[in-house]
């Protein structure tokens, strides 16, 4: 009989989802007696807002997130959804008795405490921090879980910095999907052939969020302003759920062919940025390590998120590709990258560094969680 592992998770952002899809890889694969049930616990029409808001009003949203965080604030958050969460999670406990709870989302820890309490059950609950650098003060409201799983010695610091008993805390990485090996394993040329592209064309893979954000729309019509640039490039374009883009793109695509490949939402991201020699973006976690995992360089684009601002410093720091903050700035340095492609060389020692750490991610999630798989 399958024992059920219960991940909460939010279509908030990209990043919840992608780590919650991660585990239940990394647990099931390793653990088959084990099942994941991934639940999204986001309010309706949560996702629209966050994408509408990340795009056009973004400095609203840095302003918000700046303001709620510090522990008060974050307190009140944490009380004023708790009413909203708890009737949500009581059906879940019950549909699937399950013998551990994950939560890839900060705000549902005090719920899920305050059911299990009431209804007097003793099952573990783990915490999983999906933002590695910019960690807000929700993340470490709620100090009493049984395990928090970490992805580096930053966050190890802040948890421990803010109150949290260290020994409940594992620093396991950041856990993504795990790339199949036809992916990583097979030739670039013939990766491209498969997907239609020209094997031997510089490959931008351009996007990359869930929620199709960062004003890639700019991006594009500035590079095209460069058309005599343009003939030696092809451009795969993830636009995630923002179908209105997607459609623009597409008949965008009829005037430009060889150029312009437009993606809707896809589902296994890794196997587009295989194709690529370099990733333009917003650097959300799930698509900055899945970018590191297959080696490829990153260009970041558009204001950083409050909670993205670390993950900028961590790819100029690192030496893991380049910076911009703006598509404009960003649009120019993919004009020089096309002159000269070799820039991209020099970013490949730390990639395959970071790539090697990475690797070492699901089995140190399982050695983590070990005590409570039994």
């Amino acid at each position: 009989m399958q024992k059920t592992i219960l991940i909460i998770s939010s279509n908030l952002g990209g990043g919840h989802r992608s780590a919650s899809e991660a585990l239940a890889q990394i647990i099931t694969q390793s653990k088959p007696e084990f099942t994941a049930q991934i639940v999204d616990i986001s309010p309706p029409l949560g996702s629209v807002t966050y994408r509408f808001f990340s795009n056009y009003f973004t400095d609203i949203f840095i302003k918000n997130w700046r303001a709620f965080n510090n522990p008060i604030s974050a307190r009140l958050l944490h009380l004023l959804i708790v009413p909203l969460i708890i009737p949500r999670i009581l059906p879940l406990l019950k549909q699937y008795s399950p013998r551990i709870i994950i939560a890839t989302q900060a705000f549902v820890l005090d719920s899920i405490a305050l059911t299990l309490k009431q209804m007097n059950l003793s099952i573990p609950l783990i915490l999983v921090l999906v933002d590695p650098f910019s960690i807000h003060h929700a993340w470490t409201m709620f100090k009493e879980a049984d395990l928090y799983l970490l992805p580096n010695q930053h966050s190890f610091r802040v948890f421990r910095h803010r109150g949290i008993n260290p020994k409940r805390l594992s620093i396991t990485g950041h856990p993504i999907r795990l790339i199949p090996s036809t992916t990583l394993r097979a030739p670039l040329s013939s990766w491209r052939k498969k997907l239609g592209l020209n094997p031997k064309k510089l490959t931008i893979f351009l996007g990359g969020s869930g929620e199709g954000v960062g004003r890639l729309d700019l991006i594009i019509h500035g590079l095209l302003k460069q058309p005599q640039l343009l003939n030696s490039v092809q451009i795969i374009i993830a636009c995630g759920k923002n179908k209105s883009l997607f459609k623009q793109l597409t008949l965008l695509k009829k005037q430009h062919s060889r150029l312009l490949f437009p993606y809707g939402f896809y589902p296994e991201m890794y196997n587009l940025i295989k194709a690529a020699d370099v990733v333009v973006g917003k650097p959300g976690p799930n698509l900055m390590f899945e970018t590191i995992a297959l080696a490829k360089p990153f260009l970041t684009t558009g204001h950083p998120l409050g909670q993205e601002v670390g993950n900028y410093r961590f790819i100029s720091k690192e030496k893991l590709g380049l910076v911009t903050y703006s598509p404009t700035q960003t649009t120019k340095k993919i004009l020089a990258i096309i002159k000269t492609p070799s820039l991209l060389n020099q970013y490949q020692p730390a990639l395959l560094h970071h790539q090697r750490l990475l690797r070492q991610t699901p089995r140190r999630c399982i050695g983590a969680l070990k005590p409570f798989l039994k």
